[in-house]
């Protein structure tokens, strides 16, 4: 039955180094002596990926997760001889040798975490007494969440922004034609506003016909013919007529 148990348990390649041995115990001695030095190999990968194991943009809970399996297997591997009689000198090097692995943790966890926390690294490292990597990474994920919050609103709020731009631009008015508003917010129909061309119609003189200028108060508009001047651009009140005429109104309100 232990013989079953080893041979379900191991892949085929193994399977076949132990096929024709009928003894357990001896099926156990074998493995053992072929499979024992991985040990060694095991714990250098282990230690190689601890020491470059990085955040990288991980959350914290994947990233810690990652750190504390590594940390537990080691643990396994490494174990230490049992302890019969407990001095007050072993149970004093003992603290210190679970404060030099807490440390040694700290430091690690500190090392791998995204320079986004750097401010959080620099508060940790200065408190007089060092907290465990628990504490530590509980108060790093604070940090965490309100960085996480503060992105969901601002995405929200670009989200909210081009639904609106989007609704806006898929907006027609049947009154005029135009794109971007309908027909109860139309110009035509509610009115110009006051700085718009249209806002109000310039009543032509003789001498304005005759293309000589007119100051209409303290505006800076200036009446030429059928035209007028707005913010120093020639705008015809019409449709232009003829080629000499740079802008229409109708121009200077999508400039506008």
């Amino acid at each position: 039955m232990v013989i079953s148990w080893l041979h379900n348990n191991i892949s085929d390649s193994i399977k076949k180094l132990i096929l024709f041995i009928n003894d357990a115990s001896e099926v156990w001695k074998s493995l053992e002596s072929r499979f024992q030095v991985v040990n060694g190999s095991r714990k250098y990968k282990l230690n190689k990926d601890l020491f470059s194991l990085k955040q990288n943009g991980l959350t914290l809970v994947e990233y810690y997760t990652a750190l504390t399996s590594i940390w537990e297997e080691l643990d396994n591997m490494n174990s230490l001889p049992a302890i019969t009689v407990i001095t007050a000198e072993i149970e004093a090097f003992l603290k210190a040798l679970d404060v030099h692995k807490q440390e040694a943790r700290l430091f690690q966890f500190l090392n791998g975490l995204d320079d986004v926390y750097a401010h959080q690294r620099s508060q940790v490292l200065m408190m007089p007494m060092l907290p465990s990597v628990e504490m530590s990474c509980s108060l790093v994920q604070q940090e965490e969440s309100q960085r996480n919050t503060l992105k969901l609103q601002v995405d929200a709020g670009h989200e909210i922004a081009a639904m609106y731009s989007k609704a806006n631009s898929s907006e027609r008015c049947f009154e005029c034609g135009g794109k971007g508003h309908t027909k109860a917010n139309c110009w035509t129909i509610i009115g110009y506003p006051k700085w718009h061309s249209k806002n109000k119609k310039f009543v032509s003189n003789k001498s304005a016909s005759s293309g000589a200028g007119k100051w209409q108060g303290n505006s800076g508009n200036r009446n030429y013919g059928n035209n007028k001047m707005v913010n120093n651009v020639v705008v015809q009140e019409d449709e232009p007529k003829d080629s000499n005429v740079m802008i229409s109104a109708k121009q200077f309100e999508q400039l506008l």
